[in-house]
């Protein structure tokens, strides 16, 4: 695991608002296009306000100079609570969208085109539309088989493809293309929820998704006793899975059980932003080269990383779905 600094992804149009206290620097999309390595992330400051920013990365893992950007600030139509940015390319356009976390409800879900020159919108962020859709949803993972068709996974288990309908100045519609339901062995710890944009390989797309495990029991009781009124007390993990390249993209193997967990936080860390949450390993962007996988995540809800996964690897550890 390789663990960003965070002062140097400060925008400079908000470093006076950082000096004023912690900064938490977290859950960072990540992808590669145009030949550069773009990231877009979380800042929380001591205003409270929930920003994203965006940057390119050079190979040692250092934003580029001059290309930290304040992007929060160029995306009006999301108001002060924006969350959990990813990317996709359809084409030869750069994609990115975000929600605007869970206030108010129903929140909401905006997909707004990058210019991946200056890293900043090229037009108005586009609402994503579904009827029937929860009060609540963050999770949804776009990706295009062809470059011109634009889907979504809305969901994994039950594994749910939508259709998305671009049109310039207006929401984006969806509708379901795909259902499947399917089932896993008793082993499973948690439902697999939205994680990485999905990825293909051959003719398997793959994503790395989170799990929301317990904590251990006497920790829960604890948490219980010290605060009401709380969720209980949990761990975000991550697992893995793939489903067909092409229609009806129906689930193929998954792992049944966390592939990777959040150590524990260090002593002198600044108070959590989500006190029920207790580990927190949240993976957002992926990429895959020469069959190594590269995984963007957030970490404690204050820090963003990078793991390594061997493919071959992540294979031998999928069971088949049912």
């Amino acid at each position: 695991m390789i663990v960003l600094p965070r002062d140097r992804f400060v925008p400079e149009a908000w470093r006076t608002i950082a000096a004023r206290g912690p900064v938490h620097m977290f859950n960072p999309g990540m992808t590669t296009f145009g030949g550069r390595r773009i990231m877009a992330y979380r800042l929380v400051l001591a205003d409270g306000r929930r920003r994203l920013a965006i940057c390119a990365l050079d190979a040692a893992l250092e934003p580029v100079s001059g290309s930290v950007q304040p992007l929060s600030d160029h995306l009006a139509e999301g108001g002060a609570w924006l969350a959990d940015p990813r990317f996709c390319t359809l084409g030869d356009r750069l994609l990115l969208h975000f929600n605007t976390g869970d206030r108010p409800r129903p929140n909401s879900i905006f997909l707004v085109e990058i210019d991946p020159h200056s890293l900043l919108p090229c037009a108005a962020a586009q609402p994503l539309e579904l009827e029937g859709r929860r009060p609540v949803e963050k999770n949804w993972m776009l990706f295009s088989p062809d470059g011109d068709t634009l889907l979504a996974v809305y969901s994994i288990r039950p594994h749910v493809v939508l259709r998305l309908h671009l049109r310039a100045g207006a929401s984006v519609q969806s509708e379901m293309m795909a259902r499947h339901d399917w089932t896993a062995p008793l082993a499973s710890l948690s439902e697999p929820r939205g994680g990485t944009p999905p990825i293909r390989v051959g003719d398997v797309f793959y994503s790395f998704f989170h799990l929301l495990v317990p904590a251990p029991r006497w920790k829960r009781v604890l948490h219980a006793m010290r605060h009401k009124g709380g969720r209980p007390l949990h761990r975000y993990e991550m697992g893995f899975y793939g489903f067909q390249a092409s229609p009806p993209f129906a689930p193929l193997c998954h792992t049944p059980v966390s592939i990777a967990r959040a150590p524990a936080r260090r002593a002198g860390d600044a108070l959590p932003l989500n006190r029920d949450a207790e580990r927190v390993l949240y993976p957002m962007g992926a990429e895959f080269s020469e069959n190594r996988w590269t995984v963007a995540a957030g970490l404690h809800d204050e820090r963003c990383c990078f793991l390594h996964f061997d493919h071959a690897d992540l294979l031998q550890r999928v069971e088949p779905v049912a």
